[in-house]
């Protein structure tokens, strides 16, 4: 089983919700006994407890519950303008967990839920069948951990681990997997991309709580390329951080020597953005988040740094990385 480090312990859900149809499922079974701490409730609907009114985001996220339940609305979207495509066509993105195991200051999720709660979703069979739905349309491009980083909690679920089974040989479909986590194997497949979100210490200690230092990830990443695996490198979000330069320099050095920029697919790089309707949200939910109260220009509904600066940010990282790759492997998100 794939697993990532630093992801959940047994005492990290205080409470496990299942939906009572669910109650007898196999899946629902196995998490409840990697969670024997947890106290187990049944619920008729996930939405009962995950959209309760009146949620104190912050006071839950010590106690955070865990709620096992079956998505019977959308399963596949098409993907969001905030994040990049590839070049791909088809480009589409799926959630089969809602929230993220990690804490991190700038996460857009702070601005879509008012709880930081976690749903996983276990009818992975409906998700299959809108897959080969879709297929029979053309090829598809499938971000499956772009609602949370399911990798992460892959030890807990096995999610990871059935979707990377059922895309390594399906012709037409390419799923990409992001993470921040730090896994230790991989399923060598042209049809699953690994997508390790690389942040400087400096960066992780100030906005990404809970996740895996650099040289975790870095360590990873060495051994996806050593087993083969398709590798992607996200420079994303760059935070705007006291001594940037000096620090992002110091950073892309640090991956350079430690990987050889030459053998990953590609690298994506852009500065932290975030829908302006998740703003109001992300204040609300988190009142000392200083990733959600910077003084962000809108741009077009876009919350982001003002654009000479962004620029500033993106040129000098871009220049770093093209010393040691070519720029062509480089997406940068405008």
């Amino acid at each position: 089983m794939q697993s990532g480090s630093k992801t959940c312990s047994r005492t990290d859900f205080s409470h496990i919700y299942i939906e009572k149809d669910l109650m007898a499922d196999p899946l629902a079974r196995k998490i409840t006994e990697r969670l024997p701490d947890a106290k187990v409730i049944p619920v008729t609907h996930y939405k009962d407890v995950f959209s309760r009114p009146r949620q104190q985001y912050d006071l839950m996220k010590n106690s955070r519950s865990l709620i096992l339940a079956k998505n019977t609305g959308r399963l596949i979207y098409d993907g969001a303008p905030y994040c990049q495509d590839f070049d791909m066509e088809n480009f589409s993105y799926t959630n089969p967990l809602m929230n993220c195991i990690y804490d991190c200051d700038y996460c857009f999720l702070k601005g879509v839920y008012d709880t930081p709660d976690i749903v996983v979703f276990i009818n992975f069979d409906d998700y299959k069948k809108e897959i080969e739905k879709k297929l029979a349309e053309g090829p598809l491009y499938l971000c499956i951990s772009y609602d949370t980083d399911l990798m992460a909690l892959n030890g807990l679920t096995g999610l990871c681990d059935m979707w990377t089974e059922y895309a390594k040989d399906r012709d037409g479909l390419t799923i990409e997997i992001r993470t921040k986590s730090s896994p230790s194997e991989f399923t060598v497949s042209d049809h699953i991309i690994y997508a390790f979100t690389l942040s400087p210490d400096e960066v992780k200690d100030k906005y990404e709580n809970k996740t895996p230092d650099l040289g975790s990830r870095l360590k990873a990443v060495k051994r996806a390329l050593d087993k083969g695996a398709n590798v992607r490198l996200c420079f994303d979000p760059l935070m705007k951080i006291e001594n940037f330069e000096d620090v992002y320099r110091n950073f892309i050095d640090r991956v350079s020597r430690e990987i050889d920029l030459n053998s990953v697919r590609d690298i994506s790089c852009g500065t932290f953005r975030i829908s302006a309707d998740y703003v109001k949200r992300m204040r609300k939910n988190g009142p000392l988040s200083e990733a959600a109260w910077y003084p962000y220009e809108n741009r077009g509904g876009v919350m982001a740094y003002p654009e000479d600066e962004a620029r500033a940010m993106t040129d000098l990282v871009i220049e770093e990385i093209s010393k040691h790759t070519e720029r062509g492997k480089i997406y940068l998100w405008k």
